[in-house]
């Protein structure tokens, strides 16, 4: 695939032969338009036109006469517009897009009686219709009603075992049972080891994004990209910093919590199980769930300000000692500056030479006032 934007075209062409038609499935395809933003030069001119090849293979798969390969990307409508910057990607999306609606009001019903009928249970009547008339202003309906739901279960009792409305204020109602759970999993992870509380705030800012629209998305990683970011935050002994992301991500992976999802291997990738997480927690979304405070907003400002310190690595002008000092109490390394333009040598550069050139003029303002004082005295 690599050698010919035809390569996935061909490919179709031989694998089961016997079959009529391919379906290939592109989840999460708006990712596809943030990749290579964490790079910088020419590792990121490579992987935007890795990028760029990976649509083209898409197309040309798809334009061959009589082919039977048919692609279906999946994306949120908002990003819809990210698509022109490719040649052709658009005209595809536009021909053939279909909007999923959302689930009407019968549908939302089954979906909550349904399994409670399966699993032999009972559900309060009063509590399915407060449940409709809530998820009706929410965005992310299914999934914050999926997690409702999961938790009132928990504390569901009796025989038939019975989902009641009592227990609804409890996890948080529709909007906020997800922060509920969130605050919950903080609050054990601090009282158990105080240290985790960093480590959970680092791993969330690290796994999430947030762009000048105001957009959030997932920011999958590495697990050694986020080992190396507890070593350059604070961490100076590698066993405490596997020691701690492993109970935050175990907390976090947990069956009854299923906040981040891991991949398989020695270096496995971690990503956050689905975007309701990152707008229903008040921590990082913030208060209003606009984005205006909480930790994507901080890690979004820090960025922009770490890609300012770049540009002026050669532009200058030098920096002050309020932004010296930003520098050194958040306490930045090379691992968390790769996300936004790297040059952490070259910033780090600027900062001795900025120190040292405040310092070269206070030093010349001590001798210019040294000897104003010798001419008075002599003067007097």
């Amino acid at each position: 695939m690599r050698g010919s934007a035809f390569g996935l075209a061909d490919i179709a062409e031989t694998v089961e032969i016997d079959t009529p038609r391919l379906l290939l499935v592109v989840d999460q395809f708006e990712e596809l338009f943030r990749y290579g933003d964490e790079a910088s030069g020419a590792t990121k001119a490579g992987m935007r036109e890795e990028g760029r090849a990976f649509i083209e293979l898409l197309l040309e798969a798809t334009r061959r006469k009589h082919g039977r390969l048919q692609v279906c990307v999946t994306m949120h409508s908002d990003f819809f517009g990210a698509c022109s910057a490719y040649k052709g990607l658009a005209e595809a999306v536009s021909a053939s897009q279909f909007l999923v609606p959302l689930p009407g009001r019968e549908q939302l019903e089954e979906a909550i009686r349904k399994p409670v009928e399966k699993a032999g249970a009972a559900i309060e009547e009063a509590l399915v219709q407060r449940l409709l008339v809530d998820v009706e202003e929410e965005t992310d309906q299914l999934p914050l009603l999926q997690h409702t739901l999961r938790r009132l279960w928990e504390l569901a009792g009796g025989d038939p075992r019975t989902i009641r409305e009592a227990d609804y204020v409890t996890v948080g109602r529709i909007a906020g049972s997800i922060d509920c759970k969130a605050e919950a999993v903080r609050g054990a992870l601090g009282k158990a080891n105080a240290t985790d509380l960093r480590t959970l705030e680092l791993v969330m800012k690290a796994l999430t994004d947030l762009d000048v629209r105001d957009r959030a998305t997932r920011r999958p990683q590495r697990r050694s990209e986020l080992i190396a970011l507890l070593r350059d935050r604070g961490f100076t002994d590698q066993h405490a910093a596997d020691a701690s992301l492993e109970r935050v991500l175990a907390s976090l992976e947990a069956e009854d919590t299923s906040f981040v999802q891991l991949g398989d291997g020695d270096d496995p990738e971690i990503e956050i199980g689905h975007e309701a997480l990152i707008r229903s927690w008040t921590r990082l979304a913030g208060q209003q769930r606009d984005f205006a405070t909480g930790w994507l907003r901080e890690e979004r400002d820090d960025g922009e300000r770490w890609r300012a310190y770049v540009r002026r690595t050669a532009d200058g002008p030098r920096l002050t000692a309020r932004e010296r000092q930003w520098v050194r109490k958040h306490s930045l390394g090379e691992a968390w500056s790769r996300r936004y333009g790297n040059r952490w040598l070259d910033v780090k550069r600027l900062i001795r030479r900025s120190f040292w050139l405040g310092a070269g003029r206070k030093s010349l303002f001590a001798i210019g006032l040294l000897l104003f004082a010798f001419a008075a005295l002599r003067f007097f």
